[in-house]
C-alpha cells in the first residue's frame, strides 16, 4: 500500500469506527448479517489443513486486506456459501 494512500484508509476507519461507536452501524440493519457477523453463540470453530505453500500466499493476501488469516478465509467462505444458495435457487439453463 503505498504510503500517500494509508492516511486517506486511516481516516475512512476511524469515520467507520466512530459510526459503530455511536450506534449509527449496526449488524442488525445488514441484509447478510447471520452470515457476514456471526454470533459466538451461533459460531464453531473449524481446522482446516492446506499445503504450507497455499497457507503462505493466504496468509500475504490476509497481510494485503489488514486482517487475519482466519477472517479472510471465514469471509471467503461466507462469500462462496452465499453464491452457492444462490445457484441453488436459480433455474436450471
Amino acid at each position: 500500500m503505498s504510503e500517500e494512500y494509508k492516511p486517506a484508509l486511516d481516516e475512512k476507519l476511524a469515520q467507520e469506527a466512530r459510526l459503530w461507536d455511536n450506534g449509527a452501524l449496526r449488524p442488525a440493519d445488514w441484509l447478510d448479517a447471520p452470515d457476514a457477523v456471526p454470533r459466538s453463540a451461533d459460531s464453531a470453530t473449524v481446522a482446516v489443513r492446506m499445503p504450507k505453500r497455499t497457507l503462505a500466499v493466504v496468509e500475504a493476501f490476509a497481510k494485503r486486506e489488514g486482517v487475519g488469516c482466519d477472517t479472510l478465509v471465514s469471509r471467503w467462505v461466507d462469500e462462496r456459501v452465499i453464491e452457492e444458495r444462490a445457484n441453488l435457487d436459480a433455474p436450471a439453463p
